[in-house]
């Protein structure tokens, strides 16, 4: 309604003002609720309260206070949004943000890594349900970051065995997603950099690495194809194949195409 679309227009523009300010977000939620006192099964209302809510929680954190009602107020928004509109693919995104806050909240802050993984698994469930509604460059990434910050997590869980299968599947979908060309360097040099840390473990628990270091100096080669590359890309490769090199995974022969071309 156009009632319902003021509050919208408000609080669009208390963020607009300055989203990292505490007062703004604060008004923008109040603006929100209001709303919402009205017209309780408004789903734009609902969605754009996650924004300041996520805002004011990571404020809260950096206050050293509990940003937990902040996140779960936030998450029952869209949970309340879902509902509303199942075929959207934005509340299980904004589902996904929250649990993944909440998980980098438990790990970093609080030392809890059993709940840093429930959390992660959670914002991982809500990414692979995105991308079954939104299947694109965006979302695959997004579900294949998160697939490896749980690694990590599992990692430090001594779940080694499981942290390498996550790591090899979101290494091989970010590769095949991100477009082969130099603008997307960064995304390439993650995906690479992600592939020697999954060698590095398979080496620690003594599993063959030979797939691996072939797919990896692979991936290397083909980046180094790109056209226009910066000299400073030019350099990260060549730190990336020292690696190989160093670690004696890999004859020099493999890559002498793309050290002519970069040095």
């Amino acid at each position: 309604t156009n009632i319902s679309q003021l509050h919208v227009t408000y609080a669009d523009y208390m963020l607009s003002i300055n989203k990292e300010n505490v007062m703004y977000n604060q008004k923008a939620v109040a603006v929100l609720n209001e709303g919402l006192k009205v017209f309780k099964d408004e789903y734009k209302l609902l969605i754009l309260k996650v924004r300041p809510l996520i805002n004011l929680a990571e404020n809260a954190i950096e206050q050293s206070k509990d940003p937990m009602p902040l996140f779960q107020e936030a998450l029952q928004a869209t949970k309340r949004a879902e509902e509303l509109d199942s075929k959207s693919y934005q509340p299980l995104f904004e589902q996904a943000r929250i649990n993944g806050a909440m998980s980098d909240y438990f790990l970093d802050e609080k030392n809890d890594i059993d709940l840093a993984e429930q959390y992660i698994t959670d914002a991982l469930n809500a990414y692979i349900k995105v991308d079954e509604i939104r299947n694109n460059f965006a979302s695959i990434l997004n579900l294949n970051y998160t697939r490896y910050n749980l690694a990590e997590i599992k990692y430090k869980q001594a779940k080694v065995e499981e942290a390498i299968l996550l790591i090899a599947i979101s290494v091989e979908e970010r590769f095949k997603a991100i477009p082969q060309r130099n603008a997307y360097f960064g995304h390439f040099y993650s995906v690479l950099e992600s592939q020697i840390g999954l060698i590095e473990m398979k080496i620690e628990t003594k599993a063959s690495i030979d797939s691996d270091v072939e797919l990896g100096a692979k991936m290397v080669n083909v980046v180094c194809a790109f056209d226009g590359l910066l000299e400073k890309q030019n350099q990260q490769l060549v730190t990336l194949i020292k690696e190989f090199l160093g670690n004696n995974w890999i004859k020099k022969d493999e890559f002498n195409q793309c050290l002519n071309k970069i040095q």
